[in-house]
């Protein structure tokens, strides 16, 4: 064996030592131990301390946090409270909301997402809670006269929200900004069921429902805009006008559903003696306005000089009239003339 052949040969003896020595520092600065003392810490493994994957080598933030507290190979514990609070990687959630431990008792919270705390990248999804609203509805319509809500909501996060109808009459529409807004046909359901739903753009969208009634009745401005062009404003729209020359002004074809622009030969009331021989005037009116008030009088005069009230006993319902019946506490045995009327108040 000449020289060279025998130096080459020392070199590689000295050189097998070495890497074994490397081999274990290596090995000896990774302890495969430790991710099972902390919560959760399996999921990464020897990841959650080191930039590798296999272990050893640089650490990341959250190993420079564990090494400041446990160094070399010892085993004593290092999860604590105080480590749990820190946010080693700096992406906003502690130690212990990404291992799944945010109070770093060591007893890991069920169902928790669980991210890597030693790495910025890895990191729980933002929660996001579903909006609130807190306007109360308006549970009165009138047909023929414009019907608005405006909703308003909260939303934990301050996003941004969308409103929209989610049933609800053909009537009725939900602007994107939250206003319920529409004006009932004369032909509208007396009670309507709503609901509406607010949405957030949050990930995942949450969302929030409101269901309330509505109850649509009738209402004499309303009637005036269904009408007549410019509603109260045209001056064949008044209460006392006679647009049709039938001889009912428009509050009493408004009280007798009819059309006030076509002649009809209805009455609003009528007029009979009972068993008593007492005057007693009989009205039908519509029952689907809850403002109509109805007073009856009776007098000696046709002015009405000192009348006396009576009141108006509900005698029947149907087809959405109602009958009243209002009685004279005179009999006609007593009086020559007698005089009774109806008075109508909106």
């Amino acid at each position: 064996m000449n020289t060279s052949e025998q130096l080459r040969r020392n070199k590689i003896r000295l050189l097998l030592p070495c890497l074994l020595l490397l081999s274990a520092c290596l090995q000896t600065d990774a302890r495969s131990f430790r991710p099972g003392m902390m919560p959760n810490g399996n999921k990464f493994s020897c990841q959650a301390c080191h930039l590798s994957s296999a272990g050893g080598g640089s650490r990341n933030p959250f190993g420079n946090a564990v090494f400041s507290i446990v160094r070399g190979g010892s085993s004593a514990p290092f999860w604590s409270p105080t480590l749990a609070a820190l946010d080693s990687d700096g992406d906003g959630f502690t130690n212990g909301e990404e291992l799944g431990d945010p109070d770093g008792d060591g007893i890991p919270s069920p169902g928790a997402e669980i991210t890597n705390p030693g790495s910025a990248s890895s990191k729980p999804a933002p929660s996001n809670s579903a909006p609130t609203i807190g306007s109360s509805p308006v549970g009165n319509a009138s047909f023929g006269s414009p019907y608005n809500y405006q909703i308003t909501a909260q939303d934990p996060e301050g996003h941004t929200l969308i409103f929209s109808k989610v049933d609800g009459p053909a009537w009725m529409t939900v602007s994107p900004a939250g206003l319920v807004a529409g004006v009932p046909p004369e032909d509208a359901a007396a009670d309507v069921q709503v609901t509406v739903r607010v949405t957030d753009n949050g990930n995942p969208a949450m969302s929030a429902q409101q269901t309330y009634s509505v109850r649509v009745g009738a209402s004499f401005a309303g009637w005036q805009n269904l009408r007549f062009e410019s509603g109260s404003g045209n001056t064949n729209a008044g209460p006392d006008a006679d647009p049709d020359q039938d001889g009912l002004p428009n509050l009493a074809e408004y009280l007798l559903k009819t059309d006030p622009n076509s002649a009809d030969s209805q009455s609003l009331a009528t007029l009979e003696f009972d068993s008593s021989g007492r005057l007693a005037l009989q009205l039908r009116v519509r029952s689907d306005d809850p403002a109509v008030v109805l007073s009856a009088e009776f007098s000696d005069s046709v002015t009405f000089d000192m009348p006396s009230q009576v009141v108006l006993v509900e005698t029947g319902s149907t087809g959405g009239f109602k009958t009243f019946t209002a009685t004279d506490s005179v009999a006609r045995s007593e009086r020559t003339v007698r005089f009774g009327r109806i008075r109508v108040q909106l």
